[in-house]
């Protein structure tokens, strides 16, 4: 199982900040995904993710983004249908890797959020899109993959598990994100 972290700082100061936090939140989880490590900058927002190769055995770049930069994803859980969904994005899209993290990526791109009804499976997403700044949390209708959060006035900030924010905050200050 992966394991997914992420920080957006809300006032523009501390960017660098970020980085660090993320990197700490990572090796909090660190058990959650032995094969690859990694996690990507886009200006306030700092992605994480802990990789264990299920479907994907192939060492690429985490998080996940397309080759003209215009989105980033990290993914825990498992898209059981991704095949059907790449199939069904067409030729454009440019694969690097067999992942379904990278397919659900690209379906993002195309169709956003409107693609999630058809994902078949246990996943919590964190997709970036660069182009707009927004970035997308969501969970399996199940609810087997939990994300949790905190907010306040100076960042936001999620991961897979609790732990992860602990520093942060207190217990009692951190939401988990409900399907």
């Amino acid at each position: 199982m992966c394991g997914i972290v992420g920080y957006v700082d809300l006032t523009g100061n501390s960017r660098h900040m970020g980085r660090a936090i993320v990197a700490r939140m990572l090796e909090k989880i660190s058990y959650r995904g032995p094969d690859q490590r990694g996690y990507g900058e886009y200006g306030s927002v700092v992605l994480g993710m802990n990789r264990l190769s299920i479907i994907d055995q192939e060492i690429h770049s985490i998080p996940y983004e397309d080759r003209r930069n215009l989105g980033a994803l990290v993914l825990n859980g498992e898209i059981y249908n991704h095949n059907s969904i790449r199939a069904s994005l067409g030729e454009d899209c440019h694969y690097q890797t067999s992942s379904d993290s990278e397919t659900i990526l690209y379906d993002f791109l195309k169709r956003g959020v409107d693609g999630l009804s058809e994902y078949n499976g246990m996943y919590a997403i964190a997709f970036y899109d660069r182009m707009n700044k927004i970035l997308t949390l969501a969970r399996d209708k199940a609810g087997e993959k939990p994300l949790y959060y905190v907010k306040n006035q100076f960042y936001f900030a999620f991961a897979s598990e609790m732990k992860c924010l602990l520093e942060l905050v207190e217990p009692e200050q951190i939401g988990r994100a409900h399907v």
